[in-house]
């Protein structure tokens, strides 16, 4: 995993096509990274500071990815850890589509446990999306 770079996005095709300017937007508030393997990018993660003390994780896969999960996961967990701890953040969250069980597993992993009920059309295209959320400093802060 490197310090993300908005070159990085030339080497991730599988993006979505909105993601280079959604990238460049956030990136002033945000910590990303990219995970490269064999000179590729499987994934981009990151963190956008919404709050002072909060934070919302959001993260690009490439199928590849689950190929080299494990190592993916820690990294992932060890850099967000980090991050939150030297932020001094009071919540992270996410959200995945309900349907999309890996990426709930994904974010019980990383310590964010599942929050809310189903969220209708809150995703990008009307999808149904649940939220998880950390907090790190405990529930009252």
């Amino acid at each position: 995993m490197t310090e993300f770079r908005i070159q990085d996005v030339d080497h991730a095709p599988w993006l979505p096509a909105n993601a280079k300017p959604l990238l460049e937007k956030i990136l002033g508030q945000s910590a990303i990274w990219t995970g490269w393997v064999d000179g590729k990018v499987v994934a981009v993660c990151g963190i956008t500071l919404v709050h002072p003390h909060y934070g919302h994780c959001w993260t690009y896969l490439h199928p590849d990815a689950l190929t080299h999960r494990y190592w993916l996961h820690r990294r992932t967990k060890r850099i967000l850890q980090n991050y939150v701890r030297a932020s001094k953040l009071f919540r992270v969250d996410a959200v995945c589509l309900a349907s999309h069980v890996e990426a709930s597993i994904w974010l019980d992993r990383l310590g964010l446990k599942r929050e809310s009920g189903p969220m209708r059309y809150y995703g990008p295209q009307g999808e149904t999306m649940v939220r998880h959320v950390w907090f790190p400093r405990g529930i009252n802060g």
